[in-house]
C-alpha cells in the first residue's frame, strides 16, 4: 500500500493513486504489444511434412514441419491466404502426437500428447505450436479461421509422419 505524507491533500493523493494507475496499464499494454510483436515474428520451420488449403477458396493453409531436435519435434501453423491474409481474424492451430491405427488404411490415431492450441486475433497465422517426441509417431493437425462474416474455415490433417 502507498504511503502519503500527511501534509498531502486527498485531491493529491487521488493524482499519485491514478498517475499509478496510468503507469501500471501502460507497462501491461506494451507487454501485450511486444508479445503480440513476438508472435508475428514467430515462424514454423524445419520440413515441411504436409499441407494443405482450400481447393475452391483458398482462405487458410494448415502446415505441419519436421525437425529432428529433441527426439523429433513437429510444428503446426494455420496460416492466413487469399480474401483472409493481412486481416486481424480469430485464427487457432492444435497439433497431437499419436499412435497409428492397427489395421492398414487406418484414418486416425490414439492420442498421447496434446499441447493448448494457439489462439488468438492474428493477422498472418496462428502457430508455430509444437509436440515433442515424434521420431516414431504419428502427428494430427487442425487449423481454424472464423471469418468476418461468421463463418468458419476448418483444416484437418490426416495422420502424418507415422512409422
Amino acid at each position: 500500500m502507498t504511503k502519503f505524507p500527511e501534509n498531502r491533500t486527498t485531491w493529491q493523493r487521488c493524482r499519485v493513486l491514478l498517475g499509478v494507475a496510468v503507469m501500471t496499464s501502460s507497462m501491461i499494454a506494451a507487454g501485450a504489444v511486444t508479445s503480440a510483436t513476438a508472435h508475428a515474428a514467430a515462424t514454423c520451420s524445419g520440413t515441411l511434412s504436409w499441407a494443405s488449403s482450400l481447393k475452391k477458396e483458398p482462405r487458410g493453409q494448415l502446415a505441419i514441419y519436421y525437425n529432428s531436435a529433441a527426439g523429433g519435434t513437429n510444428t503446426a501453423c494455420m496460416y492466413h491466404a487469399g480474401s483472409t491474409s493481412g486481416k486481424r481474424l480469430q485464427t487457432e492451430v492444435g497439433i497431437s502426437r499419436c499412435q497409428a491405427g492397427n489395421w492398414e488404411g487406418d484414418t486416425y490415431c490414439l492420442t498421447d500428447k496434446t499441447p493448448k492450441p494457439d489462439l488468438g486475433n492474428f493477422i498472418s497465422q496462428a502457430g508455430p505450436l509444437e509436440v515433442t517426441g515424434t521420431a516414431n509417431r504419428c502427428v494430427t493437425a487442425y487449423g481454424t479461421i472464423i471469418l468476418a462474416n461468421g463463418d468458419l474455415v476448418r483444416l484437418d490433417s490426416p495422420p502424418v509422419g507415422c512409422p
